[in-house]
C-alpha cells in the first residue's frame, strides 16, 4: 500500500503540459465544400486555392496553370510559374544558364488585391473556431 500510494505522489507533481495543454490532436482542417469553378471537382486544399474570375470563386492552383497555359503563347525557354499574392508570370530562362538566370517577360494578376472574396472569409472564420 506504501508503495503505491509513493508512486502516486511521484507521478501527480512529475507531469507537464505544455502551455496549450495537450498537443498530440492533430490539426483540424477547415471543413469547407468548394468546388473548383473550371473543373467541377472538390477543393481538397482550401489553402492552395485561387480566387479566379469576375465572381472570385475558387478554382485549383493546377487548374489555374493549365488555363493559363491555353490563354498564353508559350515560346521556347519560357514557362508560366506563381509570382506570389495572386500573380503568375511567364518566365524566360536564359540561354545557357542551365535554368538559374531568368527573366519575366509579363505578369498576370489573377487574384484582385482590394478586397477579399467571400469564400476566403468563411476560411478564415473556420480557422479562428
Amino acid at each position: 500500500m506504501e508503495e503505491q500510494q509513493k508512486r502516486q505522489n511521484k507521478s501527480t507533481g512529475k507531469r507537464r503540459r505544455g502551455r496549450r495543454g495537450n498537443r498530440s490532436r492533430k490539426p483540424q482542417r477547415p471543413k469547407l465544400d468548394l468546388v473548383c469553378s473550371v473543373c467541377g471537382k472538390p477543393i481538397k486544399y482550401v489553402y492552395t486555392a485561387i480566387e479566379y474570375g469576375e465572381k472570385r470563386e475558387p478554382i485549383h492552383f493546377d487548374c489555374i496553370l493549365k488555363k493559363l497555359g491555353e490563354e498564353e503563347e508559350l515560346g521556347p525557354n519560357e514557362k508560366i510559374c506563381y509570382l506570389g499574392q495572386g500573380t503568375f508570370g511567364i518566365i524566360r530562362y536564359h540561354n545557357g544558364s542551365g535554368g538559374k538566370r531568368f527573366s519575366i517577360r509579363k505578369k498576370i494578376a489573377v487574384e484582385e488585391q482590394n478586397g477579399i472574396a467571400e469564400w476566403r472569409k468563411e476560411l478564415g472564420k473556420a480557422v479562428r473556431r
